[in-house]
């Protein structure tokens, strides 16, 4: 025992006085702790979802860090053709790069790579505000980076019938915004095509390369002559145009076929449709798609922040 009687007191205790530097480093190690965790709180963990927004209610946005916002990735590779980024970004801390090259064909025999949503079913009635963001890195050729999409009981009618009505895509170097909808056209012998066609509404004349893109979309959507569609685009941090670039009032926004004897063309309609297959709902695909069975070159795009609401300011929250 030392002259202070320590050793015997730590005998009868079983404790050991902890010196002073340590204790000191331990208040120091707790402190730093509180401050990473409060770090942390402010980027979102791979796995937790961003909630939703007041006036959003779908959100494709890759904040989860994964695809789990996709109900699949209709890709050759997806582990290749598809990734989540943290640069470049737009807004939060991930994004989606999507590639699509030479020999990426799907399982329909396509090159493609699409995140798809079979479940967001917009129908007759609906009418909603969508935005997203677009990055190219280089020169990209003509592909749909965003649709909404007919169902099966539409596009295997014929060939003719299977383009989707609404599409963001590249077209000869620019942005377009597609719109094919209405009564499919019978000529008497064949299905042709849609009776509202706007394969290439201009938007942008020429694509930007490593700039961000801005796009929001409304859709009133109806199989009669009351739908609408605007578009808005501005590059990198311009100001919004005051007037949308594309405006379309008093259109079909949606898709279906007349039956046999519903004669809107003066005559009988195809005998294998003997009845009218009404617009049904939509579904939603977002990346890079040729639309053809082969490509030469490799094409690369990056979107952000994709997600649908009822007003232009709900969607617009999220920009810069």
């Amino acid at each position: 025992m030392d002259g202070h009687g320590t050793a015997e007191q730590e005998r009868r205790t079983g404790v050991r006085r902890l010196p002073l530097f340590l204790l000191l480093l331990v208040l120091v190690l707790t402190a730093n702790l509180v401050l990473l965790r409060e770090d942390a709180d402010t980027v979102p963990d791979a796995g937790t979802a961003v909630p939703l927004d007041p006036g959003i209610d779908l959100r494709a946005d890759l904040e989860t860090g994964d695809a789990r916002q996709f109900d699949a990735l209709e890709c050759a590779e997806p582990d290749r053709q598809f990734q989540v980024v943290r640069s470049p970004v737009r807004q939060g801390v991930h994004a989606a790069r999507f590639e699509q090259r030479p020999g990426d064909v799907w399982e329909n025999g396509s090159i493609r790579c699409l995140g798809a949503i079979y479940d967001s079913g917009e129908e007759q009635g609906d009418s909603y505000f969508y935005a997203l963001s677009a990055y190219f890195p280089d020169v990209v050729s003509d592909n749909v980076i965003w649709e909404l999409h007919s169902r099966r009981d539409i596009y295997e009618v014929d060939p003719n019938t299977s383009v989707s009505p609404h599409a963001l895509g590249v077209v000869d170097g620019g942005l377009a915004y597609r719109l094919l909808a209405g009564p499919a056209f019978w000529n008497g012998a064949t299905w042709t095509g849609w009776s509202y066609y706007e394969p290439a509404l201009p938007l942008l004349p020429e694509v930007p390369l490593r700039t961000w893109i801005d796009i929001v979309v409304h859709i009133d959507f109806s199989r009669f002559e009351d739908g609408a569609v605007q578009v808005w685009v501005r590059t990198g941090d311009d100001p919004w145009p005051t007037e949308p670039q594309v405006e379309l009032q008093g259109v079909p926004t949606l898709q279906w076929i007349p039956g046999y004897d519903e004669r809107i063309w003066g005559i009988a309609n195809d005998p294998a449709v003997p009845e009218t297959v009404p617009p049904g709902s939509l579904y939603t695909a977002l990346g890079l798609y040729s639309g053809g069975t082969r490509t030469e070159v490799t094409d690369v795009v990056v979107l952000d922040g994709y997600r649908r609401g009822i007003s232009r300011d709900a969607v617009m929250a999220d920009f810069r």
